[in-house]
C-alpha cells in the first residue's frame, strides 16, 4: 500500500513539475498575501546583505538595517534550504551584538497580519545555541523578529531568551532550553521600552498565560526546518493595565496566536503592544543583548505575510532519526507527515530525494 501511494505521488511530482517554488507565481495564486519571498530567484548585486560597513543596497525590496559591521558569510545559501534552492543564512559572531538585519517594507496602514516562515536551527557548524541556552548573566536575549522598527523602544518585538533572563523561571523555560518572548514598547520601564510578556522586573502585569500553554522550546527543532507562523493583530484593550499614555480608542496592545508546523500552539493572547497603530515594516535579526560569546546562526526560508492564515507548504521535509521508532522505521502514526501534496505546485528536488528516503527506510517496516 505504501509502495503505492508513493508511485502516485511521484507521477503527481513530475506532472507538476520538479522545480517550482513556494512563490510562483504568488500575486495571482494567493490574492490574499501581501509578501512572499523564498530565495530562489533573482541575483543580488552590490555589497548585499553586509558584504560591507553600512551597506544599504536593496535585493527584492530587502536591505540590510545594521551598522558598523561587515558579515560577509551572511546572504543567500545553497546547503540549506526549505525550497530549492536557496535560503537565506543569517549570523552573529561571538562576543558581538550585531548579526545582519533583513527588512522589508509592508502595505500602509495593516493593523491585521499573518506572518509564516520556516527557520533551520543548526549546530552543525557552531555548536553554540545550547551554549548560549545556558548562559547566566541576567541578559540572555535575541532580539529576533521587530515590527516596524529595530529598535527597543520603538517597536514590538518577538524575542528568544532563556530562563536566565530576567524574571523567567523553570517552568516558564526548562533549563537549557530557550523559548519565545512578545514584548511591546508601550507600558515598559523608560516610559516605553520593556513591555514584555512575562513577569519581569520591569513589568509588573505582564502576562503569565502566554507560559502556561506549551512553552516552545526551540532546542527540540535542531538541525531540522520547522514552520512558524503567528498572527498578530492590533486591538483596543487595555486588559492588562499596560501603563501607556496612549487611551482607549489606540490599537496599544496586540494579540498573537502561535502555528508550530501547522498545528495551533498556543491560542490567542494580548499584552502590550505597539505605539504605532500599524505595521508598515517587518525585520528578521539576531541581536545578542548580552553579546555573549558565541556565535549563533540560523537559515531563514519561505517566508509569506498575508492578511490571512498561511499554513505550512504541502511538501515532504527531510528524514531525521527523531522521526523514526526503535526499528529505524518511521512509525506509521507518523507517515502521512511524509507524504507530500505534491498537487499543490511546491514539490522541489529535495522533496523526491526525501521520499524515495523514506520508502527505502521503510522498506519491509
Amino acid at each position: 500500500m505504501k509502495r503505492g501511494l508513493i508511485f502516485v505521488f511521484f507521477v503527481l511530482f513530475f506532472i507538476n513539475g520538479i522545480y517550482a517554488t513556494s512563490c510562483d507565481n504568488w500575486q495571482t495564486l494567493h490574492p490574499g498575501w501581501l509578501l512572499c519571498e523564498d530565495w530562489d530567484t533573482g541575483t543580488p548585486t552590490g555589497c548585499w546583505p553586509c558584504e560591507t560597513v553600512n551597506c544599504r543596497t536593496p535585493f527584492k525590496g530587502w536591505s540590510n538595517y545594521i551598522d558598523g559591521i561587515a558579515l560577509t558569510d551572511s546572504g543567500l545559501n545553497s546547503s540549506y534550504y526549505n525550497s530549492y534552492p536557496n535560503s537565506y543564512y543569517i549570523y552573529k559572531p561571538e562576543n558581538d551584538n550585531r548579526a545582519c538585519v533583513l527588512g522589508h517594507n509592508l502595505p500602509n496602514n495593516l493593523t491585521h497580519i499573518f506572518v509564516r516562515f520556516y527557520i533551520y536551527f543548526t549546530d552543525e557548524r557552531w555548536g553554540e545555541w545550547d551554549d548560549w541556552a545556558n548562559y547566566t548573566s541576567g541578559n540572555e536575549i535575541i532580539h529576533w523578529i521587530f515590527m516596524n522598527t529595530m529598535y527597543s523602544s520603538s517597536s514590538y518585538q518577538l524575542n528568544l531568551v532563556n530562563n536566565k533572563h530576567w524574571g523567567i523561571t523553570e517552568s516558564q523555560i526548562p533549563n537549557g532550553n530557550f523559548g519565545l518572548l512578545p514584548s511591546g514598547n508601550v507600558g515598559g520601564f523608560y516610559g516605553g521600552e520593556g513591555g514584555e510578556w512575562f513577569g519581569t522586573s520591569y513589568y509588573s502585569e505582564a502576562h503569565p498565560q502566554w507560559t502556561s500553554q506549551n512553552p516552545y522550546n526551540f532546542i527540540q527543532y535542531f538541525n531540522k526546518w520547522t514552520c512558524i507562523e503567528y498572527e498578530l493583530e492590533m486591538v483596543d484593550d487595555d486588559t492588562y493595565g499596560n501603563g501607556s499614555s496612549k487611551s482607549l480608542g489606540n490599537l496599544d496592545n496586540i494579540k498573537i496566536t502561535e502555528w508550530i508546523n501547522g498545528i495551533k500552539h498556543r491560542d490567542s493572547y494580548i499584552g502590550p503592544g505597539d505605539s504605532q497603530d500599524y505595521f508598515d515594516m517587518i525585520f528578521f535579526h539576531l541581536w545578542d543583548n548580552a553579546a555573549t560569546p558565541y556565535n549563533l546562526e540560523y537559515y531563514l526560508d519561505d517566508i509569506v505575510v498575508s492578511n490571512s492564515y498561511i499554513g505550512p507548504i504541502n511538501q515532504t521535509p527531510q528524514i531525521h532519526e527523531a522521526d523514526t521508532n526503535s526499528n529505524g522505521c518511521v512509525d506509521q502514526t507518523e507517515l502521512t507527515t511524509y507524504i507530500p501534496r505534491w498537487y499543490a505546485g511546491t514539490a522541489t528536488m529535495q522533496n523526491l530525494m526525501s521520499a524515495i528516503a523514506l520508502w527505502i527506510d521503510n522498506i519491509g517496516c
